[in-house]
């Protein structure tokens, strides 16, 4: 079971006020948080932070709860985590300097820049945080940072620790008596440790602290434990004896990065095994069995909890001090969600799942069901991915099977039941890069209506392949012409159009980074016989509001009104569809027009784009890296409806890879470089045919809401709404596109209206028929 802690900190619900979209609804987070990076022990749970955000599990009843950058939390990727008991608080540094304070009892967070801000110091990173009464000590990039929990606000730095150079990291401390059992600060660093009586006047002036460094000087973890001191370093724990004289405990031979005193125990942490030392000094060393590689570990309610750079929080019995053989875990914890956190490629299923394709060196490609489970496939889940990567293209079938290209590996269908199944060169057409035998480059798939799949591959002399949907696979030689040559086999992404047209993105068969341009194909009647094909391809830059903006096309889709919008690194143009692009010498990309000329002629000329999507509402939505626009068809041109960067939205990042809508759900999914969101959206796909329509929240009562509105769903493509109140008059009317429209509640005058019920009544434009519905509004 999974629980999601609600935060007041940021509303899940952003509202838009501009025209065209009225409303984005809740957004979620799609992240991995399998790399745990570390622990903490608040007594009934155990929190961990990860590269996907922050997760906890119930220590009765094993629930795990979560939080992310959208509920509120400063960034994707947590360093650390840190109880505060006084305050009922938890603690989350990262790798900018910035500090999230988790309140447990009212659910909120509140992010502190002040170590962020510290700008004379280039690395700000915060790798440990410990609480001591009522400060909190913060091991930073740059040295120890005191931070004051109540004031929310820094009370003093050390940024010079005797004779070690200014601005040395530190990346661990704890607090126990000198040699002369005075209580002192101890601060591991990468030159030994360094230690200063804490209840010094200044503990600014270097000349309070002295440097010890044991024979490995590169310390990473110290505690204090049975009144004597145990210290990590870049190769075995350390036992350090009065007088500064260390002692190595043979332990580890790689670097040892945390050590926690807990349960009568220290449990130690490195690359690939767990240690224990108990209060005689005797040791344990083992590794976990099936984990990954562990990066914390805490003692909590009698057992031993394991972070896992990989699959995540793992639980076992704290095996005896003399156990050195690999242990079992016997319980592992990790919240739904993805292997991975970063895609190039979505592409949404008929049944309201998403298929979502890895990056480049990727090792995975991941499935999102309708109720939120997701499916991860990658060689350590099936067998026929041995040795397979790069899984960056995705596409799926009417019957939802999942089509996958990987740049090395070929092509792999997924079907809703059943193994995979794996195509090579040994049962398909598809053929390895020139020079290099079985790593077949695949670019892009694209599947056909009748259950037909294109792919194309780059690197060998047969850049483009159709299998039928009778299995058969059939290699098409490249298009020679209008300045193509028989040399230019770098086939990348393709798209299909609505009259079965290929638009496929060529790249510099000598460079395959630099796309040579755009691609129109229509492979005639038959598909498999290139004798009847014919095709445009569009290798030049345009101007003057004609032609492609620039060579660097990334994407195509095709809106609901027929028009073939491109995307390109230097702007937006589209294509009037006629259905006969590839064979029309006369046709021609135009850039799109801004309907107020004001703020210039081209609308978005020069942005770079990454990809295009069209929402059931005729919306295109462009994702670019500096975040996500929608536009919309205005009287004269075009207009921006939206905009979503990281200051206006909870988006992850601004550099957004990849959009795909899922219509059915009425849903967007961005994906961006540090992880997937997905937020509701005004627009599900259209009914087929009229039949009543479903209008919430009803009734209304206008009071209680402060932007009301409300949903009429249920709407066939293109509708005329009217709304009629119960004297038969006509006090609003608007024109839809898509399944779902919103009405505010207003007349034609733009005031709310009273109280009464109103009829709903939704006119096909296409002669499909009338819908009703019925209103009922309380003021």
């Amino acid at each position: 079971m999974q629980n999601s802690l609600r935060l007041i900190a940021l509303s899940a619900c952003l509202v838009i006020a501009r025209p065209g979209l009225a409303q984005l609804g809740s957004w979620t987070a799609h992240t991995s948080m399998g790399n745990v990076t570390a622990l903490a022990d608040t007594g009934d749970q155990v929190w961990a932070s990860t590269d996907g955000g922050v997760f906890y599990v119930d220590g009765q009843s094993r629930s795990i709860g979560t939080l992310t950058a959208v509920d509120g939390l400063h960034a994707v990727s947590a360093a650390t985590i840190a109880y505060d008991e006084a305050r009922s608080a938890v603690w989350v540094g990262y790798a900018d300097g910035v500090l999230d304070r988790i309140d447990r009892e009212a659910g909120s967070v509140v992010s502190y820049l002040d170590i962020s801000r510290a700008t004379r110091f280039s690395r700000r990173a915060i790798n440990r945080t410990i609480v001591r009464g009522d400060s909190l000590f913060v091991c930073t990039e740059f040295g120890i940072v005191v931070f004051d929990p109540v004031l929310g606000e820094v009370r003093d730095s050390y940024s010079r620790l005797g004779t070690l150079p200014a601005a040395t990291p530190v990346k661990d401390l704890t607090f126990a008596p000198d040699d002369q059992g005075v209580l002192s600060v101890w601060a591991a660093t990468d030159r030994g440790l360094a230690i200063a009586p804490l209840g010094s006047a200044n503990l600014q002036d270097p000349a309070v602290w002295r440097i010890e460094a044991p024979p490995v000087a590169d310390t990473r973890a110290v505690v204090s434990f049975q009144g004597q001191m145990l210290v990590g370093t870049e190769s075995d724990v350390y036992l350090r004896r009065a007088g500064g004289d260390f002692v190595p405990m043979g332990l580890d031979a790689n670097a040892v990065s945390r050590l926690v005193a807990a349960g009568g125990l220290v449990v130690g942490v490195t690359p690939f095994q767990i240690l224990t030392i108990d209060a005689s000094m005797a040791t344990s060393r083992f590794s976990l069995a099936e984990a990954g590689f562990p990066s914390d570990a805490v003692i909590a309610g009698g057992a031993l909890w394991v972070a896992s750079a990989g699959t995540g929080l793992l639980t076992l019995g704290v095996p005896p001090s003399g156990t050195f053989e690999a242990q079992q875990f016997s319980a592992s914890f990790l919240p739904e969600g993805p292997s991975s956190s970063v895609f190039a490629d979505l592409a949404a299923a008929p049944d309201g799942s998403l298929w979502a394709a890895g990056v480049l060196g990727g090792d995975s490609f991941h499935r999102l069901a309708a109720d939120g489970s997701w499916a991860n496939f990658s060689e350590r889940t099936d067998n026929i991915l041995q040795g397979k990567r790069s899984f960056t293209h995705v596409a799926v079938g009417d019957d939802g099977s999942g089509w996958v290209a990987s740049e090395g590996g070929g092509v792999v269908r997924v079907l809703s039941e059943g193994p995979l199944e794996l195509f090579n060169e040994s049962n398909s057409s598809l053929r390895s890069a020139a020079g290099f035998p079985g790593f077949i480059v695949v670019g892009g798939v694209a599947a056909e209506p009748d259950g037909g799949l294109w792919a194309t591959t780059r690197g060998s002399s047969v850049p483009l392949h159709y299998r039928s949907a009778d299995g058969t696979w059939s290699a098409l030689p490249p298009m020679v012409g209008e300045g193509l040559t028989s040399s230019a086999t770098a086939y990348g992404v393709v798209y299909i159009d609505s009259f079965g047209q290929k638009w496929i993105i060529l790249r510099e068969e000598s460079n395959f980074n630099l796309v040579k341009g755009l691609l129109v194909l229509d492979t005639g009647s038959d598909p498999a016989d290139p004798a009847d094909d014919s095709f445009r391809f569009f290798g030049t830059k345009g101007g003057g509001g004609q032609g492609l903006p620039g060579r660097g096309v990334k994407a195509v889709v095709e809106d609901r009104d027929g028009l073939v919008w491109i995307g390109t690194e230097e702007g937006l143009a589209y294509f009037v569809n006629t259905g006969v692009v590839a064979r029309d010498p006369s046709a021609v990309a135009i850039w799109p027009q801004r309907s107020d000329r004001s703020e210039g002629t081209f609308l978005y000329l020069g942005l770079p784009i990454n990809d295009l999507a069209v929402d059931p509402a005729n919306r295109l939505w462009i994702a670019t890296d500096d975040g996500v626009r929608v536009v919309t068809n205005a009287e004269d041109g075009f207009e921006e409806v939206l905009r979503l960067t990281t200051e206006s939205s909870p988006l992850l990042s601004n550099a957004v890879l990849a959009i795909e809508i899922v219509a059915d759900r009425g849903e967007a999914f961005l994906a961006t470089d540090a992880g997937l969101v997905s937020v509701g959206i005004d627009a599900v796909s259209p009914a087929a045919s009229p039949g009543d329509l479903f209008v919430f929240p009803n009734p209304v009562v206008l009071g209680s809401i402060s932007e009301p509105s409300v949903t009429v769903r249920g709407l066939v493509d293109r509708t005329d709404v009217s709304i009629v109140s119960g004297l038969g008059e006509v006090v609003a009317r608007f024109r839809t596109r898509g399944g779902q429209s919103r009405w505010d509640l207003r007349d034609f005058s733009g005031q709310l209206v009273p109280s009464g019920v109103y009829l709903v009544i939704a006119v096909a434009e296409n002669g499909e028929g009338t819908a009703y519905g019925k209103i009922a509004v309380i003021r």
